[in-house]
């Protein structure tokens, strides 16, 4: 996707193209978020959820991240339980299960609708009351039906198109203002591919978002 995107962009023509689809994808990002203000559908299960995403297409590191955060997790003591969405699932759950491989306190559930999917589990299969159970929603940063108690957010720093602009003309999945105002910290990952002054420009970017945000970085 990213090559057919430099070819693109690479003509005033092609870019004219994207900046006007662009704008009709922000129409449908600002009627989506009305529609989501004017009737919220966000519920909660009885455990704490953590979100991994991102504000971009593409790879930004979530899957590893979400690997990170359950190892740690379990060391702990805790059990954790990943909801993943449908789209290409089959091969993140996959990869986690190679990983981490699969016992009683790793699990890995698929499904598009995650407060349903973790609601079925809780229901079904769940069967023993345990005050360390964890759920972690990977690329569950603009899914509305689970509600979080945390929410990371990554941002790639090798991607320096990453934050220009609406799909297609940029990479933003959302108009940044309004994504940041979800999310309780930033990480920027690739931190080691680029200059400090670079991760610095783009920590200003996003504290002119969203003033106070935490933001981390990692390779």
């Amino acid at each position: 996707m990213r090559q057919a995107w430099f070819k693109l962009s690479g003509s005033v023509a092609g870019r004219a193209l994207l900046w006007l689809l662009s704008l009709l994808y922000g129409a449908a990002c600002a009627i989506r978020q009305i529609w989501i203000s004017c009737f919220p559908h966000e519920r909660s299960v009885p455990y704490p959820v953590i979100s991994v995403g991102n504000m971009t297409a593409g790879g930004t590191g979530k899957t590893t991240l979400t690997l990170y955060l359950v190892q740690e997790l379990m060391a702990r003591g805790y059990r954790a339980v990943v909801l993943t969405r449908g789209y290409k699932g089959g091969d993140e759950a996959r990869l986690l299960e190679e990983k981490i491989g699969t016992h009683g306190e790793f699990k890995v559930l698929v499904g598009r609708n995650r407060y349903e999917t973790a609601r079925d589990y809780l229901d079904s299969k769940f069967k023993i009351s345990d005050s360390k159970l964890i759920f972690i929603m990977d690329d569950g940063h603009q899914h509305t039906a689970l509600k979080k108690d945390l929410s990371l957010v990554l941002i790639d720093a090798s991607n320096p198109e990453a934050l220009r602009g609406l799909l297609p003309y940029g990479w933003l999945r959302e108009p940044l203002v309004w994504g940041l105002k979800r999310a309780d910290a930033v990480i920027i990952t690739h931190a080691d591919a680029v200059k400090r002054e670079d991760l610095d420009r783009l920590s200003a970017r996003v504290h002119q978002a969203q003033p106070g945000l935490a933001v981390f970085y990692a390779r």
